[in-house]
C-alpha cells in the first residue's frame, strides 16, 4: 500500500513538470509566431508599424507622471526614520523607471523620425511596444506585468501612492498601503517592524494597538495586497 501511494506522488509530480514543459514551450511557440509576423500595418488603419510607434510614444510622454524634484522629496524625509528612508529608496528606484521610460519614448521619436541611429534596445522597444509588450529594459527596473497597458496603470497607481504619502504631514502616514505597488514589500514590513519597536519601548506598552502604530485617528488603518 505505501508503494502504491509513492507511487502515485512521483507519477503526479511527473504531470507537473510534463504541464510546466508544456506551457513554457506553447508560450515560446506563441511568442515565436509574434515575432515573425508581418509588421507594416495595423488593424487595416494604414499606420505603419513607425507611425503606430511614434503616435503611442507622444501620447505617453504626455501622460508620464513628472519627475520627482531630489532635494524637495530630500526635504521632506529628512528625518532619518525607518519609514522615511524605506519611501526615500522607494521613489529613487521609480525616479530610475520614469527616467528609462522617458528616455526611451523620447529617442524612439528622434529614431523615427531619423534624428539618431535606431540601436538594438530601441528596435525591441519598438518591436515589443507594438505587440503590447514590455521593453526589456523597463522590465529590468521595474516589475511584471501581462501588457504594456496594466503595466503602465501599474505605472500610474505607484507615482499616486508615493505623491499622495509624500504630501501628508511630516509626522503622518496613509491610513493604507498598497503592498504589492512597492519595489520592496518586504522592506516596508521591516520598517514599520522597526517603528513599532521603537514606540514600544518609548511608551512601555505593549499593548498598542496597530492603528495607534500608524499613527493615524481612525481606526480603518490597513494593509492593501
Amino acid at each position: 500500500m505505501i508503494g502504491l501511494f509513492s507511487k502515485k506522488r512521483k507519477d503526479s509530480k511527473s504531470m507537473i513538470y510534463l504541464f510546466r514543459y508544456q506551457e513554457d514551450t506553447t508560450k515560446k511557440v506563441l511568442d515565436t509566431i509574434l515575432s515573425i509576423q508581418p509588421k507594416e500595418a495595423r488593424g487595416g488603419a494604414g499606420e505603419t508599424r513607425e507611425a503606430v510607434i511614434y503616435r503611442l510614444a507622444t501620447e505617453t510622454l504626455e501622460k508620464l507622471p513628472p519627475d520627482y524634484i531630489a532635494h524637495e522629496v530630500k526635504e521632506r524625509l529628512a528625518k532619518l526614520e525607518p519609514m522615511n528612508i524605506f519611501l526615500r529608496q522607494e521613489i529613487d528606484r521609480f525616479q530610475r523607471v520614469l527616467n528609462a521610460v522617458r528616455r526611451t519614448l523620447i529617442d524612439l521619436k528622434l529614431a523615427i523620425d531619423g534624428t539618431i541611429v535606431m540601436n538594438e534596445e530601441l528596435r525591441d522597444a519598438l518591436d515589443r511596444m507594438y505587440d503590447a509588450k514590455i521593453p526589456n529594459l523597463w522590465l529590468k527596473l521595474s516589475w511584471e506585468s501581462s501588457t504594456l497597458g496594466a503595466w503602465f496603470t501599474d505605472l500610474y497607481a505607484r507615482n499616486e501612492q508615493y505623491r499622495s504619502w509624500l504630501k501628508l504631514d511630516k509626522d503622518t502616514r496613509p491610513i493604507a498601503f498598497w503592498m504589492t505597488g512597492f519595489f520592496n514589500p518586504q522592506g516596508f514590513l521591516t520598517a514599520m517592524r522597526q517603528v513599532f519597536e521603537r514606540i514600544l519601548r518609548k511608551k512601555n506598552d505593549f499593548e498598542l494597538s496597530f492603528c495607534d502604530f500608524l499613527g493615524s485617528n481612525t481606526s480603518e488603518s490597513r494593509l492593501v495586497t
